[in-house]
């Protein structure tokens, strides 16, 4: 969660059962700057069943985060350099296959080693996005007209 009027993060991860508190701002980050504690405004994560320990934290202007589900700051940053896009949704079929979208049309792959971006026509706000296989569904406004962008090969 993320409460943009006091600048706020909270993770937490329910595991069928009950309710763990994983992160929440002010906690006391352990050695190491942003490349090794959460930072940053958390507004997406993605979790997958073939990894259940895990999650990827989407950082509005630092990148994703992979973070195992213990209590803590700690998780490793995967950067994505800001240029002029900021960071608005993820989804994923893989830890290893990311689609990050970005407002602006910016749109970002992870494939496990490394990040690519795919410029999108317009100066889209993206408002949802979608990932099965290699389709991937954005949806935004550009202006005043809803945009869809349908089956971007990656």
């Amino acid at each position: 969660g993320n409460d943009v009027t006091i600048g706020e993060n909270t993770v937490i991860h329910y595991d069928g059962i009950s309710w763990t508190l994983i992160y929440e701002s002010g906690m006391s980050p352990n050695d190491g700057g942003i490349e090794s504690n959460l930072a940053g405004d958390m507004i997406s994560v993605q979790t997958f069943n073939t990894t259940p320990n895990e999650a990827w934290i989407l950082a509005n202007a630092y990148g994703v985060y992979h973070k195992m589900n213990t209590p803590g700051t700690d998780a490793e940053l995967i950067p994505i350099p800001y240029n002029g896009h900021p960071l608005a949704k993820m989804r994923g079929n893989h830890p290893n296959d990311l689609i990050i979208a970005a407002h602006h049309s910016g749109m970002y792959h992870w494939n496990g080693n490394s990040i690519r971006e795919y410029g999108l026509p317009g100066d889209v706000h993206i408002k949802g996005l979608a990932v099965k296989g290699n389709t991937i569904i954005a949806v935004g406004i550009d202006g005043n007209h809803v945009i869809a962008f349908r089956k971007l090969n990656y």
